[in-house]
């Protein structure tokens, strides 16, 4: 094997370390924003759940395959690097078609977000409706905000604010004692931007990943027929 192809051997190798890497943070990742959805509770219809869980699988299942990425570069193995390449191109198409089905409906889930978050603003005082207040409360909290579109909705089903409305009056985003911007730019932002930024990264490991496994898959497989060409030629 010529200097190429170690180059590319040990490039992979280091590929993979960092792909390893990536599968334990997506792992955490999905947990963290599962766990965030979880607080959030029935503010987010049920498939906006999804983001999480399908994160947590991503997670392990780029793991397994960086694993044996890792073996195929160093044990040379045409087979373990064939499926390493093989795996990571089928993750690729499925990262653009979700891409590409995340662009089409993303008007569609806006619209359904919105009408679960008004939804449990309507639960909010009804003394039974624990999770909904929990929810609402979580998320005027975290992201400094009141309502969903401006803080008035909230008097259209009680007579005053929730207490997670009102802000010290130091803050800019603070007006008359209440954040005066609503939840729904804000939270649907954090939902695209998650969904962008991972989605970029897990396109990006998988097509470069591919290309290397399948560049040392090649050189493998010529070092192996130049071998068995050298042998019938002894």
């Amino acid at each position: 094997m010529g200097c190429g192809s170690e180059a590319v051997k040990y490039l992979l190798f280091a590929f993979n370390l960092v792909f390893c890497l990536g599968g334990i943070a997506l792992l955490v990742l999905g947990s963290i924003i599962q766990w965030n959805i979880e607080n959030y509770g029935s503010l987010f219809p049920g498939d906006v759940a999804l983001p999480g869980i399908i994160l947590i699988i991503v997670g392990g299942i780029t793991f397994v395959v960086a694993f044996v990425g890792c073996c195929g570069a160093i044990r040379e193995s045409v087979c373990l690097i064939l499926t390493f390449a093989i795996c990571l191109m089928a993750l690729f198409i499925l990262q653009v078609t979700g891409g590409i089905l995340a662009i089409v409906f993303q008007s569609d889930i806006a619209l359904f977000l919105k009408d679960s978050m008004r939804y449990a603003m309507q639960l909010y005082p009804l003394p039974d409706e624990e999770a909904a207040r929990k929810a609402w409360d979580q998320v005027q909290n975290d992201f400094r905000c009141c309502a969903i579109d401006d803080p008035w909705e909230w008097l259209d089903y009680m007579n005053e604010y929730p207490e997670s409305c009102k802000c010290p009056a130091t803050d800019v985003r603070c007006i008359g004692g209440i954040w005066a911007f609503g939840c729904f730019k804000d939270l649907s932002g954090w939902l695209v931007l998650m969904q962008n930024v991972l989605g970029g990264i897990a396109v990006t490991f998988a097509l470069f990943g591919a290309i290397f496994a399948i560049c040392l898959g090649t050189a493998v497989r010529r070092r192996m027929h130049t071998a068995y060409s050298s042998e019938m030629d002894a």
